[in-house]
């Protein structure tokens, strides 16, 4: 499950996985817990600055009702800008998106 705001960069990652896996896109925070709760994804990537809300919310929170879900943070911001608990990301990717860094990612290797 890929969920930003900007529906542009959720159908780019979107691109870059479809060739390995089946991906569902959610826009925004309250469409992701929708889709969440219709079929529990393997993997949610989500955008870490989705006005009002944050990425890293909604991480811990599938971290808490499923923590074999495995939660990938998508940001804009540099690389060392953001610290994110292991708890609530397995990985964090950083635009520009290197799709071998994102399939790694997701794979988790």
């Amino acid at each position: 499950l890929v969920v930003d705001d900007i529906v542009e960069d959720a159908c780019g990652l979107a691109r870059l996985l479809r060739t390995r896996y089946l991906v569902r896109i959610a826009v925004g925070l309250r469409d992701a817990i929708h889709e969440v709760a219709k079929k529990v994804p393997d993997v949610v990537i989500c955008a870490l600055d989705m006005p009002p809300y944050r990425g890293d919310a909604l991480l811990a929170m599938i971290a808490s009702e499923h923590p074999e879900v495995r939660r990938v943070l998508f940001s804009r911001q540099p690389p060392g800008a953001l610290v994110v608990a292991d708890a609530t990301a397995h990985a964090v990717v950083h635009t520009p998106v290197d799709a071998a860094a994102l399939l790694r990612a997701v794979g988790g290797h």
